[in-house]
């Protein structure tokens, strides 16, 4: 499920959505911070999570699935291409690509994750800070180089990801990989967007919205 910047309706609208919505979030503290320039003149408006809510809800049903399987599905052709492009950047903000990874795929890896967990969970950061019922794998790049190259390979240079990816950025490159292995009873992360960054990351932020609006523009954040 590929939803890299955004999810849901267009994106224009919820990028308005989102920049009103961390306006309207600043605090007395906040305000320290002046913005960058990009981020003046932003219309108010009421009730922006809702809205924006409800935009979500309404768009998820619409979200266009590219199925490997189908025999008539044909990435390599320069109008797909440009569908693909529209449906994410125009209209959805987000895709869905099925069967691009094998079930036997999926299962060998599921395997090397269960043998590496008692590895992972020496890291500081291995529990998910806000889902107690999940561990993180960091750092999978690396760690699976050393143990299973052709595994890694099989992962990260899939065809049909990295062409779907090229298609939306211009020409994609792995940052970092993390895998979260849920444990037994625990709650399953539904569909949502990871934007570049936000201000409940990390100490930097200082959980500020203003901080991360004078050292950004509002194209960044896009």
């Amino acid at each position: 499920f590929l939803s890299l910047p955004r999810m849901a309706a267009t994106l224009n609208k919820i990028d308005h959505l989102l920049h009103t919505f961390t306006i309207n979030c600043d605090s007395k503290e906040q305000r320290e911070h002046d913005h960058h320039h990009s981020w003046n003149n932003v219309k108010l408006q009421e009730s922006v999570i809702s809205e924006l809510h409800k935009l979500q809800s309404n768009g998820a049903s619409k979200i266009p699935i590219y199925d490997i399987s189908d025999p008539d599905f044909n990435l390599m052709d320069k109008i797909t291409q440009l569908k693909v492009y529209n449906s994410f950047h125009d209209d959805y903000g987000a895709i869905i690509v099925r069967g691009a990874f094998t079930k036997e795929l999926m299962d060998e890896y599921n395997k090397w994750c269960e043998s590496f967990l008692e590895i992972a969970k020496l890291d500081g950061n291995c529990r998910h800070p806000k889902q107690p019922g999940k561990y993180l794998i960091n750092d999978v790049i690396l760690r699976l180089a050393k143990d299973n190259t052709d595994l890694l390979m099989k992962l990260i240079n899939n065809p049909y990801i990295t062409l779907f990816c090229d298609i939306l950025l211009g020409f994609m490159k792995y940052g970092s990989c993390t895998t979260h292995w849920i444990e037994p009873g625990g709650d399953r992360q539904l569909s949502h967007v990871d934007y570049p960054m936000h201000v409940g990351s990390g100490p930097f932020w200082e959980s500020n919205v203003n901080k991360l609006m004078k050292l950004t523009t509002r194209n960044q954040i896009n």
